[in-house]
Order: C-alpha cells, then structure tokens, then sequence
C-alpha cells in the first residue's frame, strides 16, 4: 500500500467508514440473484451463496492495521 502513496506522491491514504458495508453488499448480492433467477426462488438463493463463496473476503481491520504499520516498517 505504501509503494501506491509513493507512486503518486500521495502524503496520506484515505479510506471510508464501512458502517452499513455489509447490509451494503448483501443488498446488491440480492439484487443481482433476483435478476439472474427471476422469480426462482431456490436459484436465487444458490446463487448468493455461491456468490460469497468465490468472492474475496478481506478484513478492513487488519487493512487499517497494515496501513498504519507500513510506515514505520518500510522507512
């Protein structure tokens, strides 16, 4: 992450709160199933479980936390 701020010669990162991310996310994945299996119930919920399945899942915490490691460990 550091080696991004030092391409573009950023003096500071800046990420949001995630507040409501999940409900967010859920949101869309829904949305998405219900287009893709209209009115199919039973597809529509394979293809959210699915989804979360192949979908990265990443811990903002600890992206916080290397974040602010970063500076010190890299200078």
């Amino acid at each position: 992450m550091n080696a991004i701020a030092q391409t573009h010669r950023a003096g500071s990162i800046v990420l949001p709160k995630l507040g409501d991310m999940r409900k967010i996310v859920q949101s869309e994945i829904q949305a998405r199933s219900e287009q893709k299996c209209p009115g199919y119930l039973e597809a529509q919920q394979k293809y959210v479980k699915q989804y979360r399945i192949n979908v990265h899942h990443w811990s903002y915490g600890r992206l916080l936390d290397d974040i602010n490691l970063s500076p010190t460990t890299n200078n």
